[in-house]
């Protein structure tokens, strides 16, 4: 009995570091700052859950879905037991531009836009809504 339980006890840790490497992202934690992400960012991320939790290249991985996008990333952190908490820079607003859909779009100095108009803060507006036909 001995001799079977060494082997079957090896056997039974061995699966569960595989288990434990290959385990995949089940929740995606995104920020900006200290604000949630845009639903539109979120989207974006969507393809790294699923992803292997400890072996997928994240930094590398994000680069590529956010390819054309200029966000900064501050951190990319692994929580255990399958979280992956993404945290970007806060890009300060530049301009508001209104065009015909029904909210504001805000416009940061690296051409990131947005959705979340800022109303506290004094910011140009530009009206596209009467040169779109």
């Amino acid at each position: 009995m001995q001799r079977l339980f060494v082997p079957l006890s090896f056997l039974i840790s061995l699966i569960l570091l595989l288990w434990f490497i290959f385990a995949p992202i089940a929740n995606l934690s995104c920020t900006v700052g200290d604000k949630p992400c845009d639903p539109q960012l979120e989207n974006l991320l969507q393809p790294l859950v699923g992803r292997a939790f400890f072996i997928t290249d994240i930094h590398s991985e994000i680069k590529t879905l956010l390819a054309g996008n200029a966000r900064a990333i501050t951190s990319v952190k692994r929580e255990l037991p399958a979280t992956l908490s993404i945290t970007f820079a806060e890009d300060p607003p530049a301009y508001i531009l209104n065009t015909k859909e029904a909210q504001p779009i805000q416009v940061s100095l690296s051409g990131v836009t947005s959705s979340h108009a800022a109303t506290e803060e004094k910011l140009i507006v530009f009206d596209a809504t009467s040169h779109m036909e």
